[in-house]
């Protein structure tokens, strides 16, 4: 590797580090929903549903802020909990390039770790306190021990892999679909290498199976069903949609799509994705994970090894998907499938810049395409907590102002321990089988999917009756426009504008108005 490049790399990786970890951040809508919940979680309560805003946390991820609590405070829990999340992303980097760095191919972890700081789920995960950056980190190792038992083909290994299988299958939600592939595609290899195990084998590659799937059976039915059980009667909308779901075949083939999408989180194809939203820029990002899964096969060897994996887990998800078991709406939640993917992905390009003349030109665009990508996951994703910190301020020229919060920044603003007497129309967060979103009369559903509530610009004027002046607070989210909010305060006689000064804040993603009553122009 050309000495210039590596420099590039090594100041890549202190860059990605340095931003990670210094970087200011807020919780997000759905981070500061979970922190509520965590911070007055107690040890007795882990495995039961958690109480607030239907949210839902893996076994490891609830124990972890438990002891968290313990030893630091309830404070400290978000700064705690991202650190670590930032371990799992750098931790799941590491592993991944010691199981396939080699003399064979000395590009890999150069090309990997561009990789990964080029995939958005995994960087913006890694700064979030939610499960799937450890998601990613399980499958790191459960790959590694995998490798392993693939290369030394040893009792010894094998049941080092069922022991690693069977307490990630127990700590994720997911983790039992990476240990059941890699644990058949170990079974397979066996079979197709030297025919039927002789029974000490036999046992162990069953083991190696069964013994995570046992694991995950007993998590499943005293932690996991009620759990889901809960979140998918709550949000219909996001969990509703399935390959062959009530919707039609257009849909079912939209889902499937997606989910060949999603085994590749890279910032290129994620681009695409988002510029070219049509069935054909869809179809043809479809084929690449289908067009390097052949290329491995064709390899043979590990690249194999690995493609068989990725193709039983990816089938366990198609089955489980059409079952309406295991919805797939967002891209993160195949944050755990990229140390497969993107092993892949690092190996046919390691192969490429062991060949190709140009490959420092190569190596460079991949930095460049890393470094951006890394630029736009780290950025500051506001939800209200800038807001937040300019109405505490010195500089908020209505400090006594009442605040009407809509409901999408309402959890940051609870996780904030704001005055509960300024605060106006917060809607009461038990969790139920109906989205406490819905409950409060900010979204209505319609044909079992939820969307903003027309009226909920009424119940904001009825909300902010009786008084001459208030700030308004708005996060985008669920798709919440302003202007109706603003259209209907005007209305009423309402003169709202942002802020203004060099004191006030730059807001993302998030809208701050101060309102006053202009009784000559009410209707």
């Amino acid at each position: 590797m050309n000495k210039y490049v590596f420099i590039a790399w090594l100041s890549l990786v202190a860059f990605a580090c340095a931003n990670m970890l210094l970087l200011p951040r807020h919780p997000w809508m759905d981070e500061a929903m979970l922190l509520v919940n965590l911070r007055d979680l107690e040890l007795n309560a882990v495995a039961k549903p958690l109480p607030l805003y239907e949210q839902a946390a893996t076994l490891w991820l609830l124990l972890v802020s438990v002891v968290v609590k313990n030893i630091f405070s309830s404070d400290a829990l978000y700064e705690v909990l991202k650190f670590f999340s930032f371990l799992a992303f750098l931790f799941a980097a590491l592993i991944t390039c010691l199981t396939f760095q080699s003399k064979e191919r000395p590009y890999f972890s150069f090309v990997f770790t561009c990789l990964m700081l080029s995939s958005l789920v995994l960087v913006t995960q890694a700064l979030t306190i939610k499960q799937y950056i450890w998601d990613t980190f399980f499958t790191s190792l459960m790959l590694y021990s995998g490798m392993r038992a693939y290369r030394l083909k040893t009792l010894k290994e094998i049941w080092k892999f069922s022991s690693i299988a069977l307490v990630c299958s127990v700590l994720s939600f997911v983790g039992i679909l990476t240990a059941v592939g890699i644990g058949t595609a170990l079974l397979i290899e066996k079979l197709a290498r030297s025919g039927w195990p002789d029974r000490p084998f036999l046992v162990a590659h069953l083991g190696a199976v069964l013994l995570p799937a046992t694991g995950f059976l007993v998590i499943k039915i005293y932690f996991i069903d009620p759990v889901a059980e809960l979140q998918f009667s709550a949000h219909p909308g996001a969990y509703g949609e399935h390959i062959g779901g009530v919707d039609g075949i257009e849909s079912s083939i939209l889902v499937l799509l997606n989910l060949l999408h999603y085994t590749f989180s890279f910032l290129v194809l994620d681009y695409i994705a988002v510029l070219g939203n049509s069935w054909l820029v869809r179809s043809v990002i479809s084929l690449i994970p289908v067009a390097l899964f052949t290329y491995a096969f064709r390899k043979g060897g590990e690249a194999k090894f690995v493609a068989l994996s990725a193709a039983l887990i990816f089938s366990a998800v198609l089955f489980l998907n059409a079952m309406g078991e295991l919805p797939v709406p967002y891209s993160r939640h195949f944050a755990f499938f990229q140390p497969m993917s993107l092993s892949l992905l690092a190996i046919f390009l390691s192969d490429i810049l062991e060949r190709a003349r140009l490959s420092t030109a190569i190596s460079v665009a991949m930095i460049l395409v890393a470094a951006n990508s890394l630029i736009l996951g780290v950025r500051p994703i506001d939800s209200a907590g800038r807001a937040q910190s300019y109405l505490r301020s010195e500089y908020n020229p209505e400090p006594d102002a009442p605040i009407w919060v809509a409901f999408p920044a309402q959890p940051a603003f609870r996780y904030a321990d704001f005055p509960e007497e300024r605060l106006l129309g917060m809607f009461e967060p038990s969790s139920g089988s109906t989205s406490w979103t819905v409950r409060g009369g900010g979204r209505s559903l319609n044909h079992g999917k939820p969307a903003i509530s027309t009226r909920y610009a009424e119940r904001m004027i009825s909300d902010i009756a009786g008084h001459d002046v208030v700030w308004l607070v708005f996060v985008e989210h669920f798709k919440m426009k302003d202007a109706p909010f603003l259209d209907a305060a005007a209305r009423k006689g309402w003169q709202c504008a942002p802020p203004t000064g060099p004191s006030v804040p730059v807001l993302r993603r998030t809208s701050l108005y101060l309102c006053r009553q202009d009784f000559a122009a009410t209707e």
